[in-house]
């Protein structure tokens, strides 16, 4: 199992609101000097060669087969229970995409788990798995950014 995390590029097909999520969850530092634009926008699990998330291109949580545009950077990941990370994302398939919730990035907005928001379902399913214990990161006001970061320090 690993993430992938979607990264943002300058002069480049990203859209307006990969480059928009990709600045709010950035460090002021990284904001001010443009390396903003050299950060992650989205995130998915890789299972089995399928990709989960949820996206609004595709109105919330779903499950397709990955391709690797080389638009990718990846952490592996282990010592979790995937069972039960596979068990709770199939079980959120259909949930609508969290358009509101994502603001939590950078205001105080009350977690749901009737909808979801890309990092914001993989945070769950990583402490659902053991991965990451619920004090340690709150899944609401997650990024893909602060989570790259927090797979790292693991």
């Amino acid at each position: 199992m690993k993430i992938a995390f979607y990264k943002v590029k300058e002069n480049d097909k990203s859209t307006f609101l990969d480059k928009l999520i990709a600045f709010f969850t950035s460090s002021w530092k990284e904001r001010l000097n443009g390396d903003f634009l050299k950060s992650y926008s989205h995130c998915e699990i890789i299972l089995d060669n399928l990709m989960i998330s949820s996206s609004p291109r595709d109105k919330g949580v779903r499950i397709k087969e990955f391709k690797d545009t080389g638009r990718w950077d990846f952490i592996e990941i282990n010592n979790t229970n995937e069972a039960k990370i596979k068990e709770f994302l199939y079980s959120q398939i259909g949930k609508k995409y969290d358009f509101l919730g994502i603001l939590g990035f950078f205001t105080f907005t009350k977690d749901s788990e009737d909808k979801w928001f890309c990092s914001e379902i993989i945070v769950r399913a990583l402490q659902i798995g053991g991965l990451v214990k619920l004090g340690e990161m709150n899944a609401g006001s997650s990024s893909p950014n602060r989570l790259y970061k927090k797979l790292k320090e693991l």
